[in-house]
């Protein structure tokens, strides 16, 4: 075991006694690096003149048999800027024991010139040429280009000055090249048009000549328009003075057609139309209108008398000269032409035309027919009803009739009383006929009764009883008259009714000897209605800490029997493992058997809180205190335990072994305060007090290193939050280093805002080291409520890592969508020795966060887990022989006592015995027995530091809290 222990042995032989008195101090030493694994070289090609870059890589990572690397240092941190070259990056890492491992990885950085030439072209070149020339030579300036290297190269061209370039467009292209092989280029168009001086070849119809009526004054003109060609194969018209439909004057007019082609040469033709005005006009004759005659069918036609037609002349004169027919002739029936033609002195003539149309006419209507009177009878008190009937129809001398109206149509609603239906019908030449037929509704009684039976009953009876009275209500009915009446019914009540079903039926009538029944069905069923016979367990009490709120509880589930030899459980108001709050609370379980019959039992289940919580106690840090060389002694001051009691009160002290001032010897005391509160808990803490010969040599301070800042989420509306964190670690070169002070503690209360957290550590040479974090504690208004957050929990195991279940939390939000859940770790995770903080986060719809923090603490146990080594640097001082010896021992011990742990924060204290016989060899020829007195032992325990205990057993090391024995 680890620590500094004294030994004390009183010898007796042959009549003297004698004293040995020694010390051992026990040391574990961890002295292998940790391993440090280096991302693979890396290479990055920049921009040359750039200078450099920054460069992320995945970091350097580290394992020890510790369980524990930290980072120490590192020359360069991802994203880091590089410049051109190769850089070292290093990172080295240290473990717990203060062994440290560096790897290192090269980040080159190669500039390469990736920026093309600048190259430029000369603009766009255009020439003219004759036409069917084909092409021609054009020179221009060469392209140009410059780079960043300053040297460039002319790589290819598409053409050189003085080419011949063949007409249309052709594109000229320039390729550079730098010496890094960077290429661009650049275009231009050489463009040859040729272009047409030959002007279209124009021709005109010839001269035009209109003679026109006189005193017209001029008349237009329609001709065939001129039409042009061109070598090119397109003309265009430019303009025209007339063109074809243009009013020309009297006399003779120029008309001009100029035409161009696509290269702007232009050619005209003209020609004459000549108008000479001669007497055309015809006279103007006037028709009187169409005429129209109706006649009887079959009489073939009619005389017919009509004003004749006139006529007038431009020259005052105009002659009748033929006539089709003459006012009286006889028409035919149909369409007739009468046709009148006049002529003037110049022999011009001109006609009329007017139709005499004769038209049979049909003047005799249809003949309809209409179907008989109907007569229908319906319900009273109803109004009316639809009717359907078949429709009236017609024939007519022509052949077609057709419905002009009907008042109704078959299937309408007729009210009651008489109603008259009238159908007209006509034929095509618009005779009409109308028939008419009455259709009368008349009221009359067929409505039955409405009768209402009692709704089905069903009773149940004892089994083997054959059957029962039933009493039940009576059926009833109404009736549209008014009255009704019961005729017959098949059973009254009171009745009796054997085991099985029976329908009951009441038949009624109404004054009309409408009748109407109804019916129901009665039910005799022989059931079972004995209950199950239920036990409950006792009652159960439960006694748990105090402001815990309840617990979980498992018990044993009720049971029934029943004698249908079946029972089922219906319904129980708690399960076995659900939560009690403090206080008592009615389980009920209930249970039905197959024909329905329930019975139930209850027990309590009683949860009493009780104070089991030790005082909490606050004892300083190690204590290291310096003397010069030759001193044994120091007077050494420290601040008091306190304790603090979450019930009772300051707790009261009990006992401590030593006092502030007192005088410690060179070496390491353990200094231990017992507290108890007024409900008789016990708690313990230790502190040790290291007095050793300070040489000025360590001037180095401890390393330590912080967890990143913490983030919690207060409840909702709660001013203050207890947060829970990973405690800071430190290491120094002396490879001893302890907690000298902290601000805050896991678990600590913290309010609202932003509070710095700050340890300090303290090496043997009372060099000190500190790091600081924050802890953010954010207002949770409005967002999810955690409830039932786990308590934190102590384990012990002998295995490297424990399997730990819990509760899981619950929460309450006021939005209607469940909530986002993350958490660090679920229950059933295995937990590695040490202390881990458990995270519950929850994030409602809305962004609102809450937080849950607990921290599992797994400790290595303190039973008999198996044989331990260790170096034991042994001091024995004789008082026989006056002999100093030291001897470096390695003793493997089986099966050897540990003074046990409960793992609690608390302090305490055990006795530790050695008895019996011990066999000693004297230095001489034979063998000695000396009998041991026994010696009691009685050492304060602490379990404040961690030690890295090897086994033989298992090869493995393990990192756990060991109490160290101080003698």
């Amino acid at each position: 075991m680890e620590g500094l222990s004294r030994f004390i042995y009183n010898y007796e032989f042959a009549g003297f006694t004698a004293t040995c008195d020694f010390t051992i101090f026990v040391i574990a030493v961890d002295t292998t690096p940790p391993i440090v694994t280096c991302p693979a070289d890396i290479t990055r090609n920049i921009e040359i003149f750039t200078g450099g870059t920054t460069v992320s890589f995945t970091e350097a990572t580290a394992t020890d048999n510790s369980g524990t690397a930290t980072l120490a240092s590192r020359s360069h941190s991802p994203g880091s800027f590089f410049v051109t070259g190769s850089t070292t990056v290093t990172y080295t890492f240290v473990d717990p024991s203060g062994n440290s491992a560096t790897c290192s990885f090269q980040i080159t950085i190669i500039e390469v010139d990736t920026t093309p030439p600048v190259v430029t072209c000369p603009a766009d070149i255009s020439r003219t040429i004759g036409t069917l020339t084909g092409g021609t030579t054009v020179s221009f300036v060469e392209a140009t280009a410059t780079d960043n290297s300053g040297i460039v190269s002319l790589a290819s061209r598409s053409h050189s000055p003085g080419s011949f370039f063949v007409t249309g467009s052709t594109t000229v292209t320039y390729t550079f090249a730098d010496p890094s092989g960077n290429s661009a280029t650049c275009s231009f168009q050489i463009t040859i048009i040729e272009v047409d001086t030959t002007p279209p070849v124009v021709i005109c119809p010839a001269d035009i000549s209109r003679t026109i009526g006189t005193l017209t004054g001029g008349t237009t003109v329609s001709f065939v328009e001129a039409t042009a060609t061109d070598n090119s194969g397109i003309v265009s018209l430019a303009s025209r003075s007339h063109s074809p439909g243009s009013f020309f004057v009297t006399g003779s007019t120029t008309v001009t057609y100029t035409f161009v082609d696509p290269s702007g040469n232009s050619a005209s033709c003209s020609f004459q139309i000549l108008i000479i005005e001669v007497d055309t006009i015809p006279p103007v004759v006037i028709c009187p209108a169409d005429i129209s005659r109706t006649i009887g069918t079959l009489t073939g036609g009619t005389t017919v008398s009509f004003v004749e037609a006139t006529a007038t002349d431009n020259s005052g004169i105009v002659s009748l000269t033929s006539r089709s027919h003459s006012p009286g002739s006889f028409f035919v029936t149909g369409s007739t032409t009468v046709t009148y033609t006049f002529v003037d002195p110049s022999g011009n003539s001109a006609s009329c035309s007017f139709q005499i149309l004769i038209i049979e006419v049909d003047m005799t209507p249809p003949v309809v027919t209409c179907p008989a009177d109907i007569s229908r009878t319906i319900g009273i008190f109803t109004g009316g009803t639809t009717v359907s009937f078949v429709e009236a129809t017609a024939t007519d001398n022509s052949g077609i009739v057709s419905l002009a109206s009907r008042s109704h149509s078959p299937g309408s609603f007729f009210v009651t009383g008489s109603t008259t239906v009238t159908y007209t019908f006509v034929d095509p030449s618009g005779n009409r006929a109308t028939c008419s037929f009455q259709i009368t509704i008349i009221e009359v009684d067929t409505t039955p009764p409405v009768v209402i039976c009692p709704a089905d009953i069903s009773r149940t009876i004892g089994t083997l009883t054959g059957g029962t009275t039933v009493s039940f209500v009576e059926a009833t009915a109404t009736d549209n008259s008014g009255i009704v009446s019961l005729t017959s019914r098949s059973h009254t009540p009171g009745s009796f009714f054997v085991t099985g079903p029976d329908t009951v039926t009441y038949t009624f009538v109404d004054p009309s000897g409408n009748s109407a029944s109804c019916s129901f069905q009665i039910l005799i069923i022989e059931v079972d209605t004995t209950p199950p016979v239920v036990t409950c367990p006792a009652d159960i009490s439960r006694t748990i800490g105090i402001f815990t709120g309840g617990t979980t509880v498992s018990f044993v589930e009720a049971t029934a029997t029943d004698n249908s030899g079946i029972a089922t459980i219906a319904s129980r108001s708690h399960s076995p493992g659900s939560f009690f709050v403090t206080g008592s609370t009615t389980v009920t379980y209930t249970f039905v058997d197959p024909s329905g019959n329930s019975a139930t039992c209850s027990f309590e289940i009683i949860i009493i809180e009780v104070d089991t919580d030790p005082p909490v106690l606050d004892c300083p840090g190690d204590i290291f205190q310096g003397v010069p060389s030759g001193t044994s002694t120091i007077a050494v001051t420290f601040t008091q335990p306190t304790a603090f009691d979450n019930i009772d009160g300051p707790p009261i002290e009990v006992s401590r072994t030593h006092t502030s001032g007192d005088l410690f010897p060179v070496g390491t005391t353990a200094v231990t305060y017992v507290f108890r509160d007024l409900s008789n808990n016990f708690a313990s803490c230790s502190f040790r007090v290291t007095v050793f010969i300070a040489d000025g040599a360590d001037s180095i301070d401890p390393v330590v290193i912080c967890p990143a800042d913490v983030t919690h989420v207060a409840s909702r509306n709660a001013g203050e939050a207890t947060v829970s964190f990973q405690e800071p670690t430190a290491t120094d070169n002396s490879g001893t280093v302890a907690l000298v002070s902290r601000s805050h503690a896991p678990g600590s209360i913290f309010y609202i805002g932003a509070t710095e957290v700050t340890y300090t550590f303290r090496d043997l040479s009372g060099n000190t080291g500190s790091c600081t974090f924050t802890v953010t504690v954010l207002r949770g208004e409005g967002g999810p409520e955690v409830s039932m957050c786990p308590t934190s929990m102590n384990f012990s195991t002998c295995d490297m890592e424990y399997e730990v279940s819990w509760t899981p939390p619950k929460v309450v939000t006021n939005s209607d969508s469940d909530p986002f859940i993350w958490s660090s770790h679920s229950p059933g995770d295995p937990f590695k020795i040490g202390n881990t903080v458990v995270i519950y986060t929850f994030e409602d719809q809305n962004g609102n966060v809450a937080q849950c923090n607990f921290q599992i603490s797994v400790n290595e146990s303190t039973d008999n887990c198996g044989g331990r080594m260790y170096i034991i640097y042994v001091v024995v001082a004789a008082v026989f022989g006056l002999v100093l010896t030291t001897t470096l021992l390695v003793v493997c011990i089986k099966g050897y006592k540990k003074v046990k742990n409960d793992g609690r924060q608390d302090r305490d204290s055990s006795i530790y015995e050695m008895s019996g016989m011990e066999r000693q060899t004297e230095s001489g020829t034979h063998p000695a027995y000396i009998n041991r007195d026994t010696i009691r032992h009685d050492y304060p325990m602490s379990n404040r530091y961690e030690r890295q205990i090897f086994s033989l057993d298992t090869g493995y090391i393990n990192v756990r809290k060991e109490r160290e024995v101080i003698i």
